[in-house]
């Protein structure tokens, strides 16, 4: 309440009517003759501070946090802009889609209204209806996953109103056991930069697929408002079918049907209506309740491969074959484009809309074909589901995925978006500690994902850079001004003596060995799965030099990235069958010297090891120098029990993260470039 209590004293929060306020509060007062009417003035006054805070709140929210000045509150200034704002967006006429135009309010509202309701009010299905029975049939045939006993029991625990928190971490719990590979969303363990670049692996294949009669297409589904038209009795069916218990499906049941909308027109409600399909986006339950009913699709398609009405992609022998990728709304598929494939997905796609109530947006979807397929066959193909065809593919969850030979141009347009950005932010004349803070929260944050998923070109991280510069130390961003200091010295640490802005190719360097990491903690995703069948020979640590041909352009930025730091990757022994033993630093973090008059080729490492789990000396002391054999006796017995693992000893538990690994990576580059000039 202490900004209220400001408020009433200065009064410089626009947007609260303090006549009004005035009026009633003066009017009440001079009627005060008893307790009764001072206890009415009193619930009067607090009802108008109750008021003056929500109007505080929303105001709030709409000059944007960044804008708020004076402890929090807007200016007057500020609350016109918003004014004027609303003012530019009133709306006064639309047009109705056999293009009549409607400027009458009543009309105008009237086709919003029937626009909402028919997106969002699904027709109803009964159980006497033969809608009904091929709902079921049709779940009944996909075989869905049932859940357990045990997972059962977890959903049907008792809760009360202060364990809905523990009821949805339930909920997340049991999901993976029912979802396919294929979802990257909303599910532990899966992330969204797995399935960026799982795209990322397919799309290179395709690319270089230019001799052969065998084609190969990529289609991007656009779903259109996908969370809004999920039919509620499919739903209800799918969580029937999947085995979920009944006093669960009831909540469900509870949760989403009691919602009620109005929409919001010139700053008017509309009249409420009660829909019949949608979840509310925002809904901790939504997310998860969305891609149980996608998980529909995905078994639709797994059946079809299965049944080999079609075919998916494999990028490699050993690789799993890829038939579609799934993050929330957003649908990638994969198949060999014969016409019988694409008769078939057209087939499952339509059975899936009307089953579900979704509906695939076919202007905004689009395929890709691989080089070897001619003109006349892709246009075939296109007309069989009615979508148009690119020759670039583009973005794939906001990353580029479909690398040309000349790298930088997917990424050129970050310099336009770091430009407008930062031309926008020259008339709020910002301090230099804003802009370090903005620096770092919001330039560099914005490209953290990604910089996980693919290395951005030398070329533009050195642009990027020369624009955070440029910006560091201009007073006025039309005005050129004198750059002080080296622009390393702006990439140091700040116990280093310098300003801690992170370098864009050093900071990417360090979000890919982050990826690089995970293939050791989540060694059965989707994504290991491809790396490991392709790059087996380049596992468990890449090379500088990949050792197989045709990497990808993201495999390529990891070998990279880990050859910058190949002295800091430490080695965990275990069974001691992944060591290298002439390359890896497994002595406690450093090589291990060897004996000069050593028998080369040395043995595995394993060979060192006794049947007991302990070091074998004699092989060690023939092998090793005496000093590095007498650390190596020194150090923890192996154990043979379990494979080798790295370890990243700049912090306490092992664990790498991207924060220390960028440090590392900028400490070792100033200690080379000291080193250069001392030689100087």
């Amino acid at each position: 309440m202490h900004q209220i209590e400001w408020v009433l004293q200065h009064r410089l929060t626009y947007g609260i009517n303090w006549s009004c306020t005035e009026k009633d509060l003066e009017l009440s007062a001079t009627d005060i003759s008893d307790f009764d009417s001072a206890d009415d003035f009193h619930l009067l006054r607090s009802n108008h501070l109750q008021l003056i805070s929500k109007q505080h709140g929303y105001w709030a929210q709409r000059v944007k946090l960044r804008n708020e000045v004076l402890d929090g509150l807007p200016t007057r200034f500020l609350f016109n802009r918003v004014r004027q704002r609303s003012v530019r967006q009133r709306l006064i006429s639309i047009r109705t889609p056999a293009g009549i135009w409607l400027h009458e309010p009543e009309q105008v509202e009237h086709e919003i209204l029937s626009y909402f309701k028919n997106l969002l009010c699904a027709p109803t299905i009964s159980s006497a209806d033969s809608s009904f029975a091929s709902l079921e049939s049709f779940l009944l045939s996909l075989d869905l996953p049932s859940l357990s006993s045990a997972e059962s029991s977890i959903l049907s625990t008792p809760f009360t109103e202060f364990d809905v928190f523990r009821a949805l971490i339930g909920l997340k719990l049991v999901i993976p056991s029912i979802v396919l590979d294929y979802q990257q969303a909303f599910i532990p363990g899966h992330l969204m930069s797995d399935g960026c670049l799982v795209a990322h692996e397919v799309l290179p294949y395709i690319n270089k697929t230019k001799k052969g009669t065998t084609f190969y297409a990529v289609l991007k589904l656009d779903m259109s408002k996908a969370f809004d038209r999920v039919s509620w009795h499919f739903l209800m069916a799918v969580l029937r079918h999947m085995g979920f218990p009944t006093h669960w499906r009831d909540l469900i049941w509870e949760c989403i049907s009691i919602v009620s909308y109005s929409v919001l027109i010139n700053g008017t409600p509309s009249s409420t209506f009660r829909p019949t399909s949608g979840l509310r986006q925002g809904d901790p339950l939504s997310p998860y309740l969305f891609i149980i009913c996608m998980e529909v699709l995905s078994r639709q398609l797994a059946m079809a491969e299965r049944m080999k009405l079609f075919t998916g992609i494999k990028i490699s022998r050993y690789a799993p074959t890829l038939s579609h990728l799934f993050f929330a709304d957003d649908a990638l598929l994969c198949c060999k484009a014969t016409p019988n494939s694409f008769e078939v997905l057209r087939d499952l796609l339509k059975k899936f809309e009307v089953v579900s109530g979704q509906m695939i947006n076919l202007d905004k979807s689009y395929i890709k074909f691989s080089p070897n397929s001619p003109a006349d066959f892709q246009t075939h193909m296109k007309s069989i589901l009615k979508m148009p065809t690119v020759s670039y593919f583009g973005d794939y969850l906001g990353v580029p995925v479909d690398i040309p030979r000349k790298r930088s141009e997917p990424f050129l347009p970050l310099i336009d978006k770091f430009t407008t950005r930062i031309a926008s932010w020259s008339a709020l004349y910002l301090s230099q500690s804003s802009k370090l803070v903005s620096i770092s929260s919001i330039l560099l944050a914005s490209l953290n994902h990604i910089l996980s998923c693919v290395p951005i070109p030398h070329r533009v991280c050195r642009k990027i850079d020369a624009l955070i510069a440029a910006f560091w130390w201009r007073s006025d961003w039309n005005k050129n001004s004198i750059h002080w200091l080296r622009r390393d010295i702006l990439h140091a640490p700040k116990s280093y003596g310098g300003l801690g802005i992170k370098n864009t190719f050093v900071l990417g360097q360090a979000l890919l060995l982050k990826k690089f990491w995970h293939i050791t903690s989540q060694p059965t995703s989707l994504l290991v799965k491809f790396w490991t069948a392709k790059y087996q020979k380049d596992l468990p640590i890449p090379k500088s030099k990949s050792l197989v041909s045709n990497v990808s352009y993201a495999w390529s930025g990891i070998c990279r990235a880990l050859n910058l730091t190949k002295e800091v990757v430490c080695w965990k022994i275990g069974s001691g069958k992944l060591i290298n033993i002439w390359f890896s630093r497994w002595v406690n973090g450093e090589l291990p010297t060897l004996n000069p008059q050593c028998q080369v080729p040395l043995p595995p490492l394993s060979s060192f090891i006794l049947p007991s789990g302990n070091w074998n000396p004699t092989m060690l002391f023939r092998y090793f120098s005496t000093t590095t054999a007498k650390v190596i006796i020194a150090m923890e017995p192996p154990v043979p029990e379990i494979d080798d693992f790295i370890y990243w000893k700049f912090t306490e538990d092992g664990s790498y993260s991207a924060k220390s690994g960028n440090v590392t990576s900028v400490i070792i580059r100033l200690n080379r470039w000291i080193t250069y000039l001392d030689l100087v």
